[in-house]
């Protein structure tokens, strides 16, 4: 178990070394693409769009749940969700929301478990989530909702259009200009400034295909593997198949976790994963400055890690001496992981 932690902790070192290191390149894309980018998705490590876009990291919000299952009147997500579009209309940002579904071309059962690996179903879900952003906000074109689907073999991305149609990043030249033209005829009503912070998405996925191209991954390296259930905020660092990471943002937040834990159970039974090796129940919270907030954080990660082992306890009780718990916090400026208990 030890040596499980350690690398977690020599993990999430490279990452935010590599997030403090990147700061220039955030400030730059800030300037030049000043609209603030969120993204809804599945908790399955695979939906990286930092990776798939080959962004910066921090550029993308992300909103993490089972399934990329949401519903705005959560309490939590209502409270988060209304403080970023407040903090992003006062600095003058206008809003774009990725509302993700993945699913994978080569086996069906690589895809999303959360939606029973029903790639329809995921659609549909996220087109009720789009049209909820789109509801709420009143049709405002400065807070505007896309559906993305993520191909997890190939890494591609699928851009819905507002009249039904889809748009591969496979299949479209990388062009900068034909880009902008695609994104207007794809989302008529879209801002005119958020068309132009839309394109790096585009034009860095066509760069990413490029280059993993004719580098296939093994069957059994895209399958889930996960051992470690990650609850709270600030997981984008975990490297994919290695967790399942939950916000905190939904009701029935014991649910989820009893969920995730099932998934993990049926790694074991497949033996995707040996029995005999433990798993990590992770419950870290961020905070950005010191003094109270930072004690706030502590009580919360606290509050997550006990929610976590009653419910594997409620649902899956032959797992509760398979997962070995860590507490955490996150500095929000660093993205560095501090360890409580």
């Amino acid at each position: 178990m030890k040596r499980l932690v350690q690398q977690l902790m020599d993990l999430n070192r490279v990452h935010s070394e590599l997030f403090v290191g990147q700061k220039t390149a955030r400030d730059r894309h800030h300037a030049n693409h000043p609209t603030n980018i969120a993204a809804f998705k599945c908790m399955d490590g695979r939906i990286n769009l930092a990776s798939l876009t080959e962004t910066p990291i921090g550029i993308i919000r992300p909103f993490r749940n089972i399934g990329g299952i949401f519903d705005l009147g959560w309490t939590a997500l209502n409270a988060q969700l209304h403080h970023y579009v407040q903090t992003s209309v006062e600095k003058g940002r206008k809003i774009l929301f990725l509302v993700t579904y993945h699913f994978a071309e080569g086996d069906p059962h690589r895809g999303c478990r959360g939606h029973e690996y029903d790639a329809d179903r995921a659609i549909r879900s996220a087109a009720k989530l789009v049209e909820q952003i789109r509801r709420v906000f009143d049709g405002d074109p400065g807070i505007y909702p896309i559906m993305l689907g993520v191909e997890t073999d190939r890494q591609k991305l699928i851009f819905h259009g507002r009249d039904g149609k889809r748009v591969e990043t496979g299949r479209i030249a990388d062009d900068i200009a034909a880009l902008r033209g695609l994104i207007r005829t794809s989302y008529p009503d879209m801002h005119p400034e958020i068309v132009p912070d839309l394109v790096p998405l585009l034009h860095g996925n066509i760069r990413h295909l490029a280059h993993v191209s004719g580098v296939q991954p093994a069957p059994e390296d895209q399958e889930h593997k996960e051992r470690t259930i990650a609850i709270g905020q600030g997981f984008e660092w975990l490297p994919h198949n290695w967790a399942l990471a939950i916000n905190d943002l939904e009701l029935t937040l014991d649910d989820t976790i009893g969920k995730a834990a099932g998934i993990i159970k049926d790694n074991i039974r497949a033996r995707r994963i040996n029995p005999r090796d433990k798993g990590l129940l992770l419950a870290s919270v961020p905070y950005e400055t010191g003094g109270y907030e930072r004690r706030l954080a502590i009580e919360r990660a606290r509050h997550l890690q006990q929610l976590g082992q009653e419910s594997i306890e409620k649902f899956h009780a032959d797992l509760r001496s398979f997962f070995e718990p860590l507490t955490a916090i996150m500095n929000w400026q660093t993205r560095r992981l501090e360890v409580i208990d």
